[in-house]
């Protein structure tokens, strides 16, 4: 489906007026890209998968879960508790249902429908907390080796991201570890093929905001800005990589940009380890 997308940002701006349920509506009825989850297995599960058995984590806070927990699911034959977060309860047990059954088709062993989140937990061992603001959890102290977050930092401000970080900190055990996956292509690109991949970039803060919307917020951060972020809360990068690195057919406000050759990726994948540091 191609949307052009500055008539994707009018819809936006009206969205975030009128609210999120004709959203939710179009994606769960219409697009029904929500229900084909599961049907492939994401390269984004399997590195979070990764670091968990390299690392032995049995106790993980994902925050940005979303609405089908798709992720959790494929993520709980690990044999590990889970606590999923999101500012948004946005949860659809139809969709958790939906996503069981295809990872089950694809041979990921799953134990069957829920009917609730009590079920959820039971059979999982995935706890569903939502609404929750990840710059303060109320989450005890050292308490989960593992957070993990895919697709959702390059939605959060700046200034967000580094509450959140300093949080995951605090409730993280010493050398507790993040993993992140990060997506850092222009979304409108997503559904506009018309626009390059990362179009966003020529604009300068004053201009995206026009286009920079709180359903389709991004906040545009490179690679290295992220990277900073982490370090300057306390995390020492243990690895990272970028992919899908494009070269780009148009001006770039350099504003935007860090001087690192990892400012034109798509994908960035961080693994970063707790040192203890951060401000409390």
């Amino acid at each position: 489906m191609n949307i052009p997308w500055r008539l994707k940002s009018s819809a936006f701006s009206i969205i975030d007026i009128v609210g999120e349920e004709p959203l939710y509506f179009a994606q769960k009825y219409i697009t029904r890209r929500a229900s084909s989850r599961g049907l492939t297995i994401s390269p984004n599960w399997l590195f979070h998968q990764n670091v968990i058995r390299e690392n032995g984590a049995k106790r993980v806070l994902e925050f940005g879960a979303g609405k089908d927990l798709v992720q959790n699911l494929f993520l709980s034959q690990e044999g590990i508790d889970q606590v999923a977060v999101d500012l948004f309860d946005m949860l659809d047990i139809d969709l958790v249902n939906k996503a069981i059954v295809n990872l089950d088709a694809k041979g990921i062993p799953m134990k069957g429908a829920v009917s609730d989140r009590a079920d959820l937990k039971s059979k999982y061992r995935i706890e569903f907390i939502a609404p929750l603001d990840m710059c303060s959890t109320q989450f005890n102290g050292a308490s989960f080796d593992l957070c993990i977050s895919t697709n959702t930092l390059e939605h959060i401000p700046r200034e967000v991201i580094q509450k959140i970080w300093r949080e995951c900190s605090r409730i993280l055990k010493p050398d507790g570890l993040v993993s992140a996956k990060i997506d850092y292509s222009d979304h409108y690109w997503h559904t506009d093929k018309s626009i390059g991949e990362l179009n966003y970039l020529k604009f300068s803060a004053k201009e995206w905001s026009r286009f920079n919307h709180r359903n389709h917020y991004q906040n545009r951060l490179r690679h290295k800005h992220h990277l900073d972020l982490l370090r300057e809360a306390g995390f020492a990068v243990v690895s990272d990589r970028v992919e899908d690195a494009v070269k780009v057919e148009h001006n770039v406000n350099a504003e935007n940009l860090t001087g690192d050759a990892t400012d034109y990726a798509l994908t960035g994948f961080v693994v970063a380890r707790n040192a203890g540091t951060s401000p409390r």
